[in-house]
């Protein structure tokens, strides 16, 4: 009973922390998606109904990229991608349909898992080629993230101005649809089990 206290406590803060930096994804991408789909209106509007999405097709792939990366990484099977369709009338303009791999038991724990970040996977992925694009090819990009300061942000340059353009098609098209989402939750919930699970793990050997 003495470990039992500490053990619960450790469980309960690192399942609070996973919730914490779940709810930040989740209300980044909702309020991506009205962004996105005020973006969307107004430029249809103004230049055509497939405007936003040829403006912004970079932002169209990275998306279905972002969802294919994840599924390999979590060791699902792709099926079928397409990275841009922007005669689509479902309004989604590219898709990556998978499924989990028949692997031994041992497998299966992580493939439930990765259900959550193959949902999610343009808030994560499409930010961080934004920051290596940053970082590694726009002159002074890599002073800024080692010293961010304003004093050394990238002085005017064509890269630069490529880059924002990036970052825009990107955040642009970082919303999640209905199919993103679908399954995130039981990804969720595998990871919330597994990581208590390993904090009780954990607090029983150390105490042992």
């Amino acid at each position: 009973m003495q470990y039992t206290y500490p053990t619960l406590a450790l469980s309960i803060n690192v399942l609070w922390e996973l919730l914490k930096i779940s709810g930040i994804l989740l209300g980044a991408g909702f309020v991506l998606h009205h962004f996105s789909g005020f973006l969307r209106i107004k430029l249809s509007e103004t230049f055509g109904q497939h405007a936003f999405n040829l403006i912004f097709a970079p932002g169209i792939m990275i998306h279905e990229i972002s969802h294919a990366a994840m599924a390999f990484l979590f060791l699902h099977q792709i099926e079928d991608i397409k990275l841009f369709d922007w005669k689509a009338k479902d309004g989604s303009h590219g898709h990556v349909v998978s499924r989990p791999r028949s692997l031994p038991w041992f497998f299966k724990i992580w493939i439930k898992m990765g259900e959550l970040f193959i949902g999610i996977a343009p808030l994560i992925v499409g930010p961080l080629i934004c920051a290596v694009v940053f970082y590694f090819w726009i002159p002074g990009g890599k002073l800024f993230i080692n010293n961010p300061r304003f004093v050394n942000f990238p002085n005017f340059s064509w890269g630069l101005i490529a880059w924002w353009y990036l970052v825009i098609a990107v955040f642009s098209q970082m919303e999640l649809s209905d199919a993103d989402l679908k399954g995130t939750w039981k990804g969720y919930l595998w990871i919330a089990f597994c990581t208590f699970g390993s904090a009780l793990i954990y607090y029983k050997i150390r105490n042992f």
